[in-house]
């Protein structure tokens, strides 16, 4: 027969790790080999545990399962923060989700699929429901789920480019969306309009494209002052236009030598009109012009208007009076070259392209070692200036300026106790780090009061830690009805160092004349500690107490102090002793301390002193041999026993 092993009953209020239980205690409970002893056991509302029942193990023990955090089932996602109506989700229900352990930071993810039309503000058709505790509650958060259109990829019969639509979301008035688009090679938008796909509610709206025609055979006669020239059938291409030579006769000229067929299946033709010949410039001022001579040059055919060639300077070269020389082609089809002008060294107006950064559209003429005026748009910031270094423009740099985007610290990982919910777009310079004002929820506090945009784009968030308020008062706190027994009479905020629940605080509080801790101490440690999930105050108890005393020979007693001592102290005698020729006029050598904070200090009065007799002098008295007389007070005798 082997002894029944019992777990005793256990009360769980107060026991260490045994938090968040509905269930206040454990019956007595035998084990059995054959089969575990169980005894049911609840979890408080809002949590949950891998078990209903704890376990009466072999040494004796109960095994408690863990009651953690836990999101409840959801059967609607109505009532969430920000969700008025789940139009929005094709996910509509939820199961319960248990988070892996008590750390504040800890998070459990489920994934929540948008409805039709709609997507999440990544332009996703999911996202990520994240179960998190918030405000000391296990809650469910939920990504956005916004009207929009899901990426689209076109198909071949479009004829459109790009390949593939993105992800497109719609603002709050549901307004349509354009997205640019193009035809393919050789296809033609079949409307004038812009060519767009637009997002609407109803989905995407598509363009078509149609294909390019052909130009017929054209034949070209003297008629129109053309050399004769016959144009075959010629298909349109988009790269590598179609072209064919085409050429005037002689005392006649075009603005271009070649027909082009086009997108409309016509020929674009240049007309050959009455023209001045081509004439060399060669030796003419001061040289440095772009082109060695005049092209032949025709005039309006209609009424044979005078026609303006603008001269231009070779490359590193520019006019001397900052106007373009010009030749003109006059009536008489003779060239009028008075309105020339010198090139000299200098630098040639210069479109400027977007890309570089800056806000002008080109530079202006500019002499040799002049600056033009070049500004870096807001958005970058600028290096140098723009100036001509042998005839060449030498451009300012223009580096883009880092932006920490806007972010939604609702779900962010690690992001928890912030009662600011987003922060926004944000510049960075190397001059002042830009920050972003934060604040903390209700009983956390961080050491800094702003979040900083990084040299990298990202922000550095300061850490919403626990904090134990600012007292004015400890009156209040637990089992403090009155301030009388503290010299401390406010504390300082004082934040955890992590959110560990095991994470503490300490500060000296020190206790009123007349009291002392129970270690007999006139100060002790105030504790900022987690309780019940929140950042609370724990102070010593300063009680009555006897003060510190010091004993000297005045009283007869050997010099000593007696400590200062609290009256509910485990120890409240302390011995003492008499000076030599005094004894105690009691039994007691103890010095106690007494309910109302007085001392009892017994009372020490002459004695005689311990007298061993002699041998010697017993047998001359006729006393009893090796009789010794005790100390004893002077108003008493010491009995002696004769033979």
């Amino acid at each position: 027969c082997t002894p029944k092993i019992i777990c005793p009953a256990v009360s769980l209020i107060g026991l260490p790790g045994a938090v968040n239980y509905l269930t206040t205690s454990l019956l007595q409970t035998v084990f059995t080999l054959a089969t575990q002893a169980k005894v049911t056991i609840a979890c408080l509302p809002g949590f949950s545990c891998s078990s209903t029942s704890a376990t009466c193990n072999a040494d004796g023990t109960f095994t408690l399962p863990a009651c953690l955090p836990t999101c409840p089932k959801l059967t609607s996602l109505v009532g969430l923060t920000g969700i008025t109506s789940a139009v929005n989700y094709l996910t509509t229900s939820l199961s319960p989700a248990r988070l892996p352990s008590l750390d504040l930071a800890s998070t459990l993810t489920t994934t929540v699929r948008c409805a039709l039309g709609f997507a999440t503000i990544t332009g996703s058709t999911s996202g990520l429901g994240v179960c998190s505790i918030i405000n000391g509650v296990a809650t469910w958060t939920m990504p956005a789920c916004v009207a929009g259109c899901a990426a689209l990829k076109p198909t071949t019969a479009s004829m459109l480019v790009p390949a593939l639509l993105p992800a497109t979301l719609l603002s709050e008035l549901l307004t349509p969306v354009t997205v640019a688009v193009s035809c393919l090679l050789d296809y033609i938008s079949t409307t004038n309009l812009p060519l767009v796909a637009t997002c609407t509610t109803g989905g995407w709206v598509l363009p078509t494209c149609a294909a390019k025609l052909s130009c017929p055979p054209l034949a070209l006669t003297s008629a129109g002052n053309f050399v004769d020239t016959n144009l075959l059938e010629t298909a349109f291409r988009t790269v590598r236009k179609i072209t064919v030579p085409i050429q005037c006769l002689t005392g006649f000229a075009s603005k271009s030598s070649v027909a082009t067929c086009q997108a409309d299946g016509t020929w674009l033709i240049p007309a050959c009109v009455p023209a001045c010949p081509q004439t060399t410039l060669t030796g003419l001022m001061s040289g440095n012009f772009a082109s060695a001579s005049l092209p032949a040059t025709g005039l309006l055919t209609d009424v044979l208007t005078p026609v303006k060639v603008i001269i231009s300077c070779a490359k590193g070269f520019i006019s001397s009076t900052g106007i373009l020389g010009t030749a003109t082609c006059r009536s008489d089809l003779t060239w009028d070259l008075s309105a020339l002008t010198n090139c000299v060294v200098g630098c040639a107006q210069r479109s400027l392209s977007s890309s570089l950064g800056l806000i002008q559209k080109f530079l202006p003429l500019t002499l040799e070692g002049a600056d033009a005026t070049a500004t870096c748009t807001s958005d970058y910031v600028q290096s140098g200036v723009a100036s001509c270094t042998n005839g060449f423009f030498v451009l300012p740099t223009c580096t883009p300026k880092i932006i920490c985007p806007a972010v939604s610290l609702i779900g962010l990982p690690g992001a928890v106790n912030y009662l600011t919910t987003s922060l926004l777009q944000t510049v960075f310079t190397l001059a002042t780090q830009a920050k972003v004002t934060i604040a903390c929820l209700p009983g956390f506090s961080c050491s800094s009061t702003s979040a900083t945009c990084n040299a990298d784009g990202t922000f550095t968030l300061p850490a919403c830690l626990p904090t134990c308020p600012k007292l004015t008062s400890l009156v209040g706190l637990t089992g403090i009805t009155s301030a009388v027994n503290y010299l401390t009479t406010s504390l300082s905020p004082a934040r955890l160092p992590s959110l560990d629940l095991a994470s503490t605080l300490t500060t000296t509080v020190r206790c009123a004349l007349g009291f002392a801790t129970i270690t007999g101490s006139t100060s002790g440690l105030g504790v900022c500690s987690i309780i019940n999930g929140v950042a609370t105050w724990t102070m010593p108890a300063c009680v009555g107490s006897c003060p510190q005393t010091p004993l000297t020979s005045v009283l007869n007693l050997v010099s000593k102090t007696l400590p200062l001592t609290a009256t509910s102290a485990p120890t409240l005698s302390f011995p003492v002793s008499c000076v030599s020729g005094f004894a105690f006029a009691s039994t007691s050598n103890m010095a106690t301390c007494n309910a109302d904070g007085s001392w009892t200090i017994p009372q020490c009065l002459r004695a005689c002193p311990l007298k061993p007799l002699t041998s010697a002098l017993t047998s001359l008295l006729g006393l009893v041999s090796s009789t010794t007389l005790p100390l004893t007070l002077t108003t008493l005798t010491a009995p002696i026993t004769c033979l």
